[in-house]
């Protein structure tokens, strides 16, 4: 096991429902008083080779990062495609529909209007994706349709238990500008960017929201609309 305690929590649990648990070599049963502290120190051992060697992969990658060797890291997207030798070159039927969302979203075409537009111009690419409104941002937003690549964007926590977190600054986020062709020019993607920008709904809060709380819960009251017409605060 790499993770002592998920290793003895097994053999406890397996020990309570009766199942027994014989380790070959050492010729021991899981009943055996003395399997709990040979358990530990193998698996402490474990659980360290485990850590050393997750350490020094990350060390690789990091290097390869910094001195630019990210090849095999950066996977083609919607648009692309990778050669046998590793080099990204764009793929023509789907760059098309790339450009199409950036033009339609520069000339104010509703979103909606956009995915019915697509599904039904672009059938092939529409088995392998939906035209939902995520999607349509996703495209808008994403640096690599200017030719730009940002590697570690998130990043493991922990080696034990492989939990990613998006990287807000703990770890440093690598950035290849001009690294594969273009599909949007650059002038044009920032253009886009400005619009997504200026267009964002800022969420204007009620006036009393997070101020009046229940005197019985002690929980916020929310304002609550009846009929369209009544409005009243409520607890529930």
């Amino acid at each position: 096991g790499r993770n002592t305690i998920n290793t003895l929590q097994a053999i406890y649990e397996l020990r309570n429902l009766g199942v027994e648990v014989y380790f070959e070599t050492d010729e021991l049963y899981a009943s055996n008083s003395k399997l709990d502290f040979m358990l530990t120190m193998y698996s402490a051992l474990a659980q360290e080779e485990s850590r050393q060697q997750s350490v020094r992969v990350s060390a690789g990658i990091h290097e390869r990062m910094e001195s630019g060797n990210i090849a095999g890291r950066v996977q083609p997207i919607l648009g692309y495609r990778k050669d046998n030798n590793k080099k990204i070159y764009i793929y023509e039927p789907e760059a098309v529909f790339i450009r199409t969302i950036f033009l339609m979203y520069a000339c104010d075409i509703n979103m909606h209007d956009v995915s019915r537009w697509l599904e039904r111009d672009f059938p092939n690419i529409g088995k392998k994706a939906s035209y939902r409104t995520t999607l349509y941002a996703d495209v808008l937003k994403n640096p690599r349709y200017r030719g730009g690549v940002i590697l570690q964007k998130t990043f493991k926590t922990c080696y034990v238990n492989g939990l990613i977190k998006r990287n807000k600054g703990e770890k440093p986020i690598y950035i290849y500008e001009n690294y594969h062709t273009n599909i949007i020019p650059k002038s044009f993607f920032d253009y886009v960017q400005e619009k997504r920008k200026n267009h964002k709904v800022i969420y204007q809060p009620a006036t009393f929201n997070q101020l009046i709380f229940c005197g019985c819960c002690t929980r916020n009251m929310n304002s609550v609309t009846r009929n369209r017409k009544t409005k009243r605060r409520d607890c529930n």
